[in-house]
């Protein structure tokens, strides 16, 4: 099964609009008035909540299109999409949970050359192995390896961490890794 087929089912299924912990954690780092791009937007629980408190958000996700509301707007698209005509200039962060480890490397290259200002991720370490839902794909990303490109790629760390306890869900207590970033 492709990873569009396997999030449209996923996403058919749950529906939960309560902000994931990364989302919350996220929120003291973003300048007033931000606009958000949320990558892998999925079934815009994050997006809605950057809405409530009054932010810009484009949710961008190729398998889901949830309801646009207010300031919140969702496309249907492949994330290299929002890179065609230098839309991107526009966001003043790239936010992304569990959507960094379903690109390859190169589209990480790819993601990371074109971020502009701040940028957001929660995404499975390498060590991670997962209990739920493993039979879709999932790039490997050593986290020390990451935290390297960034540097090498110009940004400056704000935040960095690599361990469980970050994102729960059901039975499972993934090793995860958070980064804030800003060029």
């Amino acid at each position: 099964m492709n990873n569009k087929s396997y999030w449209e089912k996923f996403y058919k299924k749950y529906h939960n609009l309560k902000p994931t912990s990364f989302a919350k954690f996220c929120l003291p780092y973003i300048p007033k008035h931000a606009l958000i791009f949320d990558l892998g937007s999925g079934t815009g629980r994050d997006s809605y909540y950057f809405g409530r408190k009054r932010f810009w958000v484009v949710g961008i996700d190729c398998a889901n299109l949830p309801k646009s509301i207010k300031n919140v707007y969702f496309h249907k698209k492949n994330f290299k999409d929002l890179f065609v005509n230098s839309i991107n200039n526009w966001a003043d962060v790239i936010y992304s949970r569990f959507f960094v480890h379903s690109i390859t490397d190169e589209e990480i290259d790819f993601l990371l050359d074109r971020v502009k200002n701040l940028f957001m991720a929660e995404f499975r370490a390498e060590e991670d192995i997962p209990i739920l839902y493993p039979k879709h794909y999932r790039n490997k990303i050593n986290g020390e390896q990451f935290l390297q490109k960034l540097i090498q790629k110009g940004f400056e760390i704000l935040y960095y961490n690599k361990s469980r306890n970050l994102a729960k869900f059901k039975n499972e207590n993934p090793i995860v890794i958070r980064v804030i970033a800003k060029k």
